[in-house]
């Protein structure tokens, strides 16, 4: 499609077979000058892979877009291919039309954002040069439409994100044969400690910037919701008004915006039917936001439970497997200042203690 608007872009390959793709509108710009007088460069920035579809039910071929009853059906419509198509079609549309633009404009495709950030980081690390800018559009945000789905009710801008941390949740026990079950069975210890898990709630708490957009959020919203939005924006400290917090938390979407999560995503235990497993593991996403530590993270999945033959142990043992983005560190362990470090075992406690 570039080459055929006669534009020129460039490819690398992060990974073998895996590439970004990156092209650019150059700017009208007077002799030896850098760039237009409209500033640096407008980035419009996509993710061109996608979350695996295997094991899902779906009605229709999830890798062949599908319109039906108004609607476009396909893996990735939403997150992240819809985006790069509508850059695509607002490239090319600046091209064809000749608009005098006073900044470049660059397209960009990266690879791997669902997994690790491979692509972009591949960009970064090795040409930096190509994704220089001084705007950048990217994912999440934009409008957001009303009930009829015909009218926009409003523009969202994300102003934050949170970072995520991954756990892997391990227990282990005796085998034998399947004939002679023993209590100790590693796969109904991690059920256990996945269903607490799953029963636990970290502490609401609101940031300024969430703050802030449920007092704006409240004025176009109704009746009990724009009420609860209110409340939360105009509350005083730590302790949350409890009824709006409810109202709130009806909606999956609003209740991740209000707290840390925790919630498991992959399950894996014994290597027989006819065996006890000697080992069973669960694979658990956390998300949290800046302000919150990876160590009261961790110290609320910790929870210690007798073992079957009586003596101390846990019911699972939470081991890190990655944290992004990556904080200072010193000798592989974050750093905080003194106080950071107080609040942190402050929090430990309390999230240990709730889940007991």
């Amino acid at each position: 499609i570039l080459k055929d608007a006669d534009i020129e872009f460039e490819t690398t390959e992060f990974a073998p077979h895996r590439k970004n793709l990156v092209a650019r509108l150059l700017a009208q710009r007077p002799p030896g000058q850098a760039n237009g007088d409209g500033g640096g460069p407008v980035l419009l920035v996509a993710h061109s892979d996608v979350v695996g579809a295997s094991g899902q039910a779906w009605t229709v071929d999830p890798h062949k877009l599908t319109e039906k009853d108004g609607y476009l059906y396909g893996r990735g419509v939403a997150d992240d291919l819809g985006m790069a198509v509508v850059n695509l079609e607002v490239f090319l549309l600046l091209k064809r039309a000749g608009a005098p633009l006073s900044r470049d404009v660059v397209f960009v495709l990266t690879g791997d954002e669902e997994s690790g950030g491979g692509g972009i980081n591949h960009i970064l690390k090795n040409r930096p040069e190509l994704l220089r800018g001084a705007i950048a559009f990217n994912e999440v945000g934009g409008p957001i439409l009303d009930a009829t789905r015909k009218k926009v009710r409003f523009v969202g801008l994300q102003a934050s994100e949170k970072v995520y941390q991954d756990y892997e949740l391990v227990t282990r026990g005796k085998t034998g044969h399947s004939s002679v079950p023993l209590e100790d069975n590693a796969i109904y210890r991690l059920a256990r400690a996945l269903d607490r898990l799953g029963k636990f709630s970290f502490p609401a708490h609101l940031l300024p910037v969430t703050r802030a957009y449920f007092g704006e959020r409240a004025k176009i919203e109704e009746g009990k919701l724009a009420e609860a939005m209110r409340s939360l924006s105009l509350s005083k400290g730590r302790q949350l008004p409890a009824k709006a917090l409810k109202t709130l938390e009806a909606d999956p979407i609003l209740a991740a915006n209000l707290r840390t999560t925790c919630v498991a995503t992959v399950l894996a235990g014994g290597t027989r039917v006819n065996a006890l497993p000697a080992e069973a593991r669960a694979s658990s996403r956390a998300r949290r936001d800046r302000l919150a530590l990876s160590a009261a993270v961790r110290g609320a999945l910790v929870r210690p439970e007798p073992d079957a033959d009586g003596r101390g142990g846990h019911a699972a043992r939470a081991r890190d497997r990655r944290a992004h983005p990556r904080g200072k560190s010193a000798g592989g362990r974050r750093v905080f200042p003194p106080a950071r470090q107080r609040a942190c075992r402050q929090v430990i406690a309390a999230s240990t203690q709730s889940l007991r």
